[in-house]
């Protein structure tokens, strides 16, 4: 793996959005399931 920080940016950043994409979609499932409408 001989990758610059220059070339690691662009995938870290990608990965780090989808984590927070997932947990948030995570996050808003259960808060909308535990709720009683």
């Amino acid at each position: 793996m001989n990758m610059t920080i220059a070339e690691n940016v662009p995938l870290v950043a990608g990965l780090t959005i989808s984590a927070l994409i997932a947990a948030a979609a995570a996050v808003f499932f259960i808060v909308n399931r535990k709720k009683i409408w």
